[in-house]
């Protein structure tokens, strides 16, 4: 189950890493269709991360704050969300 719990990772960090890039390209050649695809990148990262975080915490049987890896995960995890949210209030 850890192979399947890294491979998971991995995915989400390369969506997060594509969404970063359409963000940027997006902001700084102004071109608003792109920031679709980044939300799009985003959220799909995410999905990734949680089911990630879930089989972690199956695995260990504890939540994801003993180790720093669990701890840091759960920072970028949140981070992507407060993100996104404030993405979908704040649209402009």
């Amino acid at each position: 189950m850890a192979q399947i719990d890294w491979i998971l990772y991995l995915a989400a960090t390369t969506f997060y890493a594509i969404s970063s890039i359409l963000y940027i390209y997006s902001l700084v050649f102004k071109k608003e269709e792109k920031l679709n695809l980044a939300i799009v990148g985003a959220i799909m990262g995410l999905i990734f991360h949680s089911v990630s975080i879930a089989m972690r915490w199956i695995e260990t049987e504890h939540g994801p704050y003993v180790t720093m890896y669990e701890v840091l995960s759960k920072y970028a995890w949140f981070s992507v969300i407060i993100f996104l949210l404030a993405q979908r209030r704040y649209e402009k």
